[in-house]
This record gives C-alpha cells, structure tokens and sequence, in this order.
C-alpha cells in the first residue's frame, strides 16, 4: 500500500491477507483479485482518497462487504426464491414424482 509514488511500499502481514480471504466468504483467490481491482479502478478507492484505505484493516471491511452484496443481489435475482442445493434432474424427480400438478 501506498499513498504517493515517494513512499514506501508496505506489505500486509500473512495474517492480513487471510483476514481479507476470510471475509471473501470462500471466494477464490482470482476472485478476491478482481473484487480489489474494481475497488481500486472502477470505484477509484485508492490510499490518500476519501473512502480509500488508510490502514490494512479496511480490506477486510470492504472485500466482506463486497462478497455480501454480491451475494444478496445473486438471491434477490433468483426467481424461484429456491437456493440451489444441487439435485441432479434424476433426484428431483424421484423426489417430486408424487406430486400431482
């Protein structure tokens, strides 16, 4: 991280970095990638910037909350209201066979 092209640059801790790949609620690590990439490029939150981050502990907070978002806008846009639990056609139907329509 840094604020301007004279600094130094500080790397996160080991631990800094599982916190952000924890509060990705099991995303993969290309994932978490491009969340950052579009904080930074798209939303313009960079070090020294208003909203941007100040300390490693913002990552964490803004990558989780990203990941939350994304998923509430994935079950809002499901239209059967049914998460999907992974049932083959085969199991479905020997489970629903009995049910008139």
């Amino acid at each position: 991280m840094m604020t301007g092209p004279e600094d130094e640059e500080i790397y996160p801790s080991l631990r800094e970095v599982v916190d952000v790949m924890d509060a990705a609620e099991g995303a993969t690590e290309d994932k978490v990638l491009r969340c950052l990439s579009y904080l930074r490029e798209e939303r313009g939150l960079r070090p020294a910037t208003r909203n941007g981050p100040r300390h490693f502990s913002w990552f964490p907070t803004v990558v989780g909350d990203y990941f939350r978002r994304r998923h509430e806008r994935h079950q809002a846009a499901d239209p059967t209201g049914v998460p999907d639990v992974g049932f083959s056609q085969a199991q479905f139907e020997s489970m629903t066979g009995a049910i008139e329509i």
